[in-house]
């Protein structure tokens, strides 16, 4: 029969499936009735939105749109056109783990979107989306800190362990809502062309059980002002919001990691009071999904012997990551571009910059990152009244001492792009000046040990002799090693040999006093 033991129950979240993929995908467009017909797509301004995530046996999936707004000169008038169409995708992953009581946090972006012209009334989409998605399950860990029961002839060992585990995954959905408004020096809305939108994260704060997030929507907004002469205007918004949600069984010296998804994006032009078209009703609907982790520290069972028969341990092996190193960085971009047409750019409308990882690279005692950002250029020639397209790719290396020598240490990284400047020198070159931030993750991997049971093993065998035993201490020996050897009580040993902890002295003699059994 085994042995009973006292433990507490711990709940804690295991990442138990992590993927990236790319996920290919097209679909040919027909330019709808009320849209004049195409003569040249000028810009195309894409981006995914994360629909759903479900988990279900042995599988989980990502729902997801593809939106599209492609500018375009019409066949008759100057001025662009916006042609706005979206595109679902799916994308199963497998995975023999998952369940329908797992959780899942994904996120996707466009790598590369092209958009082709069949004729004057049909268009073509090739897209690649970026999917990453981890799935996480909720876990019991029963903690083993003694046997149960009094004066029983077992002798046990114990040890202070901490751990780093994922206390919680959440998440929240909630719609920001906000009036924008044209200043009074800028042209009106005529026409919408596209918006493109981001969050970014400013400040985490973990209070009592809850995570406080401050955020903010940064939203871009091109229109036409004069369809007779095409004259466009870009505006920018910035929309501070924060967020509260409760976290189970969070620490306030925990970490909790943010990641914010658009869901959808709606911008309404409407007139104000004068009846001019300067206001634009936003509407953003937005998940935030909470992942939290602290260090539990407990006392737990680490070893036992028997007096009287051997015990046999069952345990369980526990691998978690440590986070030991959370830093923020930033790198600069510059360059200078131009077209290779030798094209005149006499006006920059908009650069749009996203960033992508590519990967984390440990050496040389260092966290190497290296990614790459996209940057799309929409720009106009005056003389021929000619919206032109550049697009240019910027490698980015980042490099960053590492905080450890460990050699278990790995590192996660992201980049984002925070700011971007632009400007048209005397040579006709844009030079792009793109601001990105590096957040850089080290973890330690821990491989620990909790013993899940115990059971009784073979008698052991009788003594009954008066005589000592003289025991010279090998390297490495403890209290307990010897104590366990002789399966003789600890106190015993120490009693006679007046030890007063588990520590040896290898150049003495222990005496191992008479037992009997």
């Amino acid at each position: 029969m085994d042995y009973k033991l006292l433990s507490e129950q711990m709940k804690y979240n295991e990442k138990i499936y992590a993927q990236t993929t790319e996920h290919a995908m097209q679909s040919d467009v027909i330019v709808p009735d009320f849209l004049p017909d195409m003569k040249k797509i000028v810009f195309v301004n894409s981006s995914a939105l994360l629909k759903q995530k479900i988990c279900g046996a042995d599988h989980a999936s990502v729902e997801g749109e593809l939106c599209c707004d492609i500018l375009y000169m019409p066949e008759q008038t100057p001025s662009l056109r916006c042609l706005k169409t979206t595109i679902p995708f799916n994308h199963s992953f497998t995975n023999t783990r998952t369940d329908e009581n797992s959780m899942a946090v994904a996120k996707v972006n466009v790598l590369h979107c092209e958009v082709r012209l069949i004729n004057s009334r049909k268009i073509n989409i090739k897209a690649i989306i970026l999917i990453e998605i981890s799935c996480f399950k909720n876990l019991i860990l029963n903690i083993s800190s003694d046997f149960d029961g009094n004066n029983l002839p077992v002798q046990t060992n114990k040890k202070e362990m901490t751990m780093y585990l994922i206390d919680s995954v959440s998440d929240k959905n909630f719609v920001l809502e906000e009036e924008l408004k044209i200043p009074q020096m800028r042209y009106p809305i005529e026409n919408l062309l596209y918006t493109n939108s981001k969050i970014n994260t400013n400040d985490i704060k973990t209070v009592n059980g809850k995570v406080v997030v401050k955020a903010s929507a940064v939203i871009n907004v091109l229109y036409t002002v004069n369809s007779d002469t095409g004259q466009t205007e870009m505006a920018e918004y910035e929309i501070p919001f924060s967020q509260i949600m409760d976290i189970p069984q969070s620490s306030n010296e925990g970490t909790t990691d943010i990641l914010f998804n658009i869901k959808n994006i709606d911008i309404t032009p409407r007139e104000d009071n004068e009846g001019i078209a300067r206001i634009m009703d936003a509407r953003i609907g937005i998940e935030m999904n909470a992942i939290s982790s602290s260090n539990h520290s407990f006392e737990t069972l680490n070893d036992a012997f028997g007096l009287e028969e051997k015990i046999v341990l069952d345990k369980k092996d526990i691998t978690s990551d440590k986070l030991i190193c959370d830093t923020k960085g930033q790198a600069t971009l510059k360059d200078s571009v131009s077209f290779e047409t030798g094209a005149q750019v006499d006006k920059i409308i908009s650069v749009n910059c996203s960033g992508i990882m590519d990967n984390v690279e440990i050496y040389d005692a260092k966290v190497n990152v290296n990614g790459m950002v996209h940057a799309d250029i929409l720009c106009k020639n005056n003389a021929n009244n000619d919206y032109m397209n550049l697009k240019r790719q910027l490698k980015l290396n980042y490099k960053q001492p590492l905080s450890s020598n460990d050699e278990n240490i790995k590192a996660v990284a992201d980049i984002s792009v925070s700011s971007v400047s632009y400007n048209l020198n005397m040579a006709g070159e844009i030079e792009l000046r793109i601001i990105c931030e590096v957040h850089i993750k080290e973890f330690a991997n821990e491989n620990q040990q909790i013993v899940t049971a115990a059971k009784p093993g073979e008698k052991l065998k009788d003594v009954n002799s008066s005589d000592i035993v003289i025991y010279y201490p090998q390297k490495g020996d403890t209290l307990w090693s010897v104590a366990k050897k002789y399966s003789i009580k600890m106190a015993d040993i120490a009693k006679v040999n007046s030890i007063s902890d588990n520590n040896i002295n290898p150049n003495s003699i222990i005496i191992i006093p008479s037992q009997k059994r």
